[in-house]
C-alpha cells in the first residue's frame, strides 16, 4: 500500500505523479542527454580555485586545403599531455560575411551554447565573435567542445572531445 504524506492530495494524483510523470521527465532528460555524462573533464566538480596542473599541447599533425567554395582551410592536430586529441582550424573567406555564415552555421547546430562574445582585436574594436558551444559529432557521435571565432574574413576553431583542453588551448592563445 502506498502511503499518502501530502493529507490534501487525493491518493490518484500521488499516484500520477509518482508512476508517470516522474518517469516521463526522467526520460526526456536522459534522451536529450541530461545530465551531460558523455563531456570529458578532467577537474569537474573541484572547488576553492583548485586548478588542475597546466595542459601542455604537442604538434602532431599539419594540413592544409580548400574548402568547396574555395576557402583556405588549415588544421593542426595536437596532443594534450594527458594524450588527449585536439584539433585548431583556420578558414580564410573572401569576406566577413562568409565567416559569420559558418560561425552561425555551427551556433545553430549544437547541443550547448555556453558563451557568446564579441571577439575585439588589440586595440579593442569588435572584429567578429566568439561563441563556446558542445556539439555532437555526426560522424563518431561524440560530444565535443568547440570554441569558434570570427576575424574580419577568418573563421578559427579549437575543437576536442575533452573540455579543458579546449579552454586551456584557447587561454594559451589569446596569452599569446
Amino acid at each position: 500500500m502506498i502511503r499518502n504524506d501530502f493529507p490534501n492530495c487525493d491518493k490518484g494524483l500521488v499516484l500520477v505523479i509518482t508512476y508517470l510523470l516522474i518517469p516521463i521527465y526522467a526520460g526526456t532528460m536522459w534522451a536529450i542527454g541530461f545530465p551531460r555524462t558523455d563531456v570529458r573533464s578532467n577537474n569537474l566538480g573541484q572547488l576553492n580555485d583548485q586548478r588542475a596542473p597546466e595542459i601542455r599541447f604537442t604538434k602532431a599533425q599539419m594540413g592544409d586545403g580548400l574548402s568547396p567554395e574555395g576557402a583556405r582551410i588549415y588544421f593542426t592536430k595536437y596532443e594534450s599531455s594527458s594524450k588527449n586529441s585536439l584539433y585548431q582550424t583556420w578558414i580564410y573567406f573572401g569576406s566577413p560575411a562568409e565567416a559569420e555564415k559558418k560561425l552561425a552555421i555551427l551556433a545553430t547546430n549544437v547541443l550547448t551554447t555556453i558563451s557568446k562574445s564579441p571577439e575585439s582585436n588589440k586595440d579593442g574594436q569588435q572584429v567578429g565573435e566568439r561563441i563556446l558551444v558542445l556539439c555532437r559529432e555526426k560522424t563518431q557521435g561524440e560530444t565535443q567542445a568547440v570554441l569558434a571565432w570570427t576575424s574580419g574574413s577568418t573563421y578559427q576553431e579549437i575543437r576536442s572531445a575533452f573540455f579543458d583542453d579546449v579552454l586551456a588551448f584557447g587561454k594559451q592563445l589569446k596569452a599569446k
